[in-house]
């Protein structure tokens, strides 16, 4: 464990005196409540690899019932409100804001090549645009240009930070200084403490070796990781990685094989490792691994969970949270699913790094790698960008789930993300997550379009068929090209974008079965063999695309959830009619090959996968469109009027409708027209639409 342990210095600690000693214990052995040799570092901290670093000054012989010591932030700020630069202060705090100086970033206190700088002003702004554009080589004007960029308020706590950051140059020169004097000048060591922005960018290994005996969640050191715990040994970690790199990671693209190789893994985050571990085992055919699975998951979710509870700061547990939630193993009950509050987290964690903005990325970038190549740099730059870019894609991607919206606004997004897969250093899958940016920018203008509109049917249809050509235009450019490097990640992406395409045509639908009872209606059924057409499309890519049925195993939990959608857009426009028969018995044929396709990936994958819960749904489906096909076969009239309870299974109908949880809709329907609807009227704002645009 101690050559994980960090060595970080204070750079302003007191001088020792004579004899090397301090006058007082160390932080960590003050915290422990252990006994402290003081010196410089002392034992305990050398013998537990743990940081050693001492307060300021020493509190020794202050007198009680000093008034001179600040004790609350409203003497603060008052001091403030007195004092001659207030002015200066604060409108030095609004200058940089508007200037989006790099002055705003958080120190990196533990990064390679940094010192600690004292106490600096710390504000998580959002600036309009920190880098310059990319040029767009398609001559297509990028959908992102038309986002609003919100501004930030300076909040109370902004300006003290700033108020002490600007004093701390004078004060901190003279240790006498620090502690408060009699004449009301200088800084108290406790209220310097409060407003010190913490280290960013931990270690896990970091904060494993500082934990206190008496934290409440407490992780073992001896059973951090596979390795550790001495469940696995090399071979089979080089196994874990090469199968979740090349079965699971090409679906999501969030993690850089170059970068992410298991000894640089390793060394970064116990956490991180962990779950590609876990997640490489579940697909390993080996029936020792088979066995182990559940340990390894287990492993991997205690690991994740700790470090939430820790607030251990660092970009590989964000991954490891995304990772994670993209194929944990399915709750008893779906509402019981915690997925939002770990990726709310994970957000959140994000914006606290600072990856959102790109001049902190740059800083980040050279100090984790001070000494690397330029071309190195790029990579880290692109490892840390992309991870903000799918903190985004995440957060939409699980609103289909249970309907929940997530912390992340459009407004967040980098300048011209649709772009950034032409940056130097990319991943080939990195076309893939800029295109899943693109479309839903565009499918977010076109829903917020049909709000503003007249809901008429000669509207909507208008509509509809504008915005469906736009998105079918972009889905068509984007996946189709002759460069071999990014062609695997084509079909991938053009999967994701027909589940956009079929969320728009949903909704289209919705609308117009809202305006006119009468299901029968030209525009509807226009806008039904559109939805028909790309439901069949995207089950013809997900069940006989050579990309997509190499990486089945690696099939995420929501590539279910849009594969149970186009199957029941399918057997809904069965339903209503006016297909040309061979386009009914083509689409019957891929709805009836579905159940055995999952049922030969649930075999195998462990029990806790989604694919078995879908496997089963899948069955229904099959079932229905068999009654459909039969019906046709017999000639009947479907233009008769429709038995509402024919479409909808038996396990279902034992249930009232009216008391269904939301998200039970949202898993059962799929966003169809059959389901209880709502309007995109009654969606008003950017947040409202997102949960719509998952991937």
């Amino acid at each position: 464990m101690e050559q994980h342990a960090s060595s970080y210095r204070s750079g302003q600690s007191v001088t020792a005196d004579n004899t090397g000693q301090y006058r007082t214990a160390c932080f960590s052995c003050r915290t422990a409540r252990q006994r402290c040799d003081r010196r410089k570092p002392c034992s305990r901290c050398t013998s537990q690899g743990q940081t050693c670093s001492y307060p300021l000054r020493s509190n020794r012989g202050r007198k009680e019932g000093s008034i001179n010591k600040p004790d609350s932030l409203e003497k603060l700020l008052a001091r403030i409100n007195e004092s001659p630069v207030k002015g200066q202060v604060i409108a030095a705090i609004v200058n940089s804001l508007d200037t989006g100086s790099d002055n705003l970033s958080p120190p990196l206190t533990d990064s390679p090549g940094f010192q600690n700088r004292g106490l600096e002003l710390s504000v998580n702004a959002t600036t309009r645009s920190e880098s310059p554009e990319i040029p767009d080589t398609t001559q297509v004007p990028c959908p992102c240009f038309k986002l609003e960029r919100e501004s930030h308020v300076v909040s109370p706590l902004q300006i003290m930070a700033a108020a002490i950051a600007a004093d701390l140059p004078t004060t901190s020169l003279c240790p006498s200084h620090t502690s408060r004097s009699k004449d009301g000048n200088g800084l108290d060591e406790r209220l310097v403490e409060y407003l010190t922005p913490r280290s960013t960018h931990q270690k896990d290994w970091h904060v494993l070796a500082s934990q206190s005996n008496n934290t409440t969640l407490k992780l073992e050191s001896t059973a951090c990781d596979p390795v550790t715990a001495r469940l696995v040994d090399q071979s089979d970690v080089s196994l874990y990685f090469d199968l979740f790199f090349k079965m699971r990671n090409p679906l999501v693209g969030l993690l850089d094989p170059v970068l992410h190789t298991p000894e640089i893994v390793y060394n970064a985050s116990f956490t991180l490792f962990s779950v590609i571990c876990a997640l490489g085992c579940a697909i390993s055919t080996r029936p020792r691994d088979r066995i182990l699975y559940p340990t390894l998951l287990s492993l991997a979710d205690a690991s994740m969970m700790w470090s939430i509870a820790a607030s251990v700061k660092s970009l590989e547990i964000i991954q490891a949270i995304i990772c994670m939630k993209y194929w944990a193993p399915l709750h008893q009950r779906q509402a019981d699913d915690p997925y939002w509050l770990h990726l709310g987290h994970a957000a959140q964690l994000a914006k606290e790094l600072g990856i959102n903005r790109p001049s902190a990325v740059t800083e980040q970038a050279k100090a984790l790698a001070p000494d690397a190549s330029t071309e190195f740099k790029e990579r880290m730059m692109r490892n840390i960008e992309r991870t903000w870019l799918y903190v985004f894609i995440a957060d939409k991607s699980f609103g289909i789930t249970t309907g929940r919206s997530l912390i992340v606004g459009w407004n967040d997004l980098p300048p011209c993300p649709c772009q950034w897969w032409k940056k130097p250093m990319t991943n080939p899958s990195d076309r893939m997550i800029s295109g899943l940016i693109e479309i839903r920018v565009q499918l977010l203008e076109a829903l917020k379009q049909l709000g503003r509109g007249i809901k008429t049917p000669e509207a909507v249809l208008s509509w509809h068929s504008k915005a469906f050509e736009a998105l079918e235009s972009t889905r068509n450019k984007a996946c189709s090209t002759d460069d071999p490097r990014i062609a695997t990640s084509l079909p991938i992406l053009a999967f994701y974008m027909d589940h956009s395409i079929m969320v728009l045509n949903a909704q289209a639908m919705r609308d117009l079965k809202n305006i006119d009872e009468e299901v029968r209606c030209a525009d509807f059924l226009t806008v039904s063999r559109r939805a028909f057409d790309v439901a069949r499309r995207a089950l013809e890519l997900a069940l006989s695309d050579s990309t997509m049925r190499e990486l089945r195993l690696g099939w995420h939990n929501n590539q279910f959830i849009m594969v149970a959608h186009a199957m029941t857009e399918i057997l809904h426009a069965i339903k209503r009619g006016n297909l040309l028969s061979a386009d009914v018995v083509d689409a019957a044929t891929k709805v009836r090959s579905v159940p055995r396709y999952l049922e030969d990936m649930a075999q195998e994958l462990p029990d806790t996968s989604a694919v078995h819960i879908y496997t089963a749904l899948s069955r229904v489906f099959a079932s229905q469109v068999e009654k459909f096909v039969s019906l046709e076969e017999q000639n009947t009239d479907q233009d008769a009027g429709i038995d509402s309870n024919l479409f909808v299974p038996e396990w279902l109908k034992e249930v009232n409708g009216g008391s269904l949880d939301p998200a039970l809709w949202f898993d059962v329907g799929f966003l169809s027209v059959e389901q209880p609807s709502f309007g995109s009227a009654d969606l008003g704002g950017v947040e409202d639409l997102d949960n719509l645009t998952f991937n």
